[in-house]
């Protein structure tokens, strides 16, 4: 969820990590884990993690690539 606190941040310029609230030193988690699991078997998501260029960790959660058979 984006941030809300326009008027601190009004006439300067914002990164991605602090327009979605991060602090400074903080991995960045762009989704979470249960976000990613598949809604119909549960099948869990592979973490992938990143370090950027100016250091800071970001984690995604990505869903598994299968065919799900279950409730069919």
């Amino acid at each position: 969820m984006l941030r809300t606190d326009h008027l601190q941040r009004a006439g300067r310029p914002v990164s991605f990590s602090e327009a979605l609230g991060a602090k400074e030193g903080e991995a960045l988690e762009l989704n979470t884990c249960a976000s990613a699991v598949c809604g119909r078997c549960g099948a869990e998501p592979r973490l992938y993690t990143h370090t950027s260029p100016k250091g800071r960790e970001v984690v995604i959660w990505i869903p598994v690539d299968h065919i799900c058979r279950v409730g069919r």
